[in-house]
């Protein structure tokens, strides 16, 4: 038995609320990671287009994308 905030919960109970700490903390890193590669993404087309110029980095990119769909590697999100 452990008591938190004035409940006393059983072993079943704590390691329930163990468990779903960590998949908050999972899925809020997750988060995290995906924001943190979003800006990384959008910070290397930039760099890519001042050095290369818009017409090739969209090839470059509908390249990677046909690529990912091919792979069936990109969701409808």
């Amino acid at each position: 038995m452990e008591i938190i905030k004035g409940y006393t919960l059983t072993k079943e109970e704590t390691d329930a609320c163990l468990e779903l700490v960590q998949k908050m903390r999972a899925e809020r890193e997750h988060e995290r990671m995906v924001a943190l590669h979003h800006q990384l993404f959008e910070d290397l087309v930039a760099s890519t287009i001042d050095a290369i110029g818009i017409v090739d980095t969209k090839q470059i990119i509908r390249s990677i994308n046909r690529e990912l769909r091919g792979a069936g590697g990109v969701s409808s999100d």
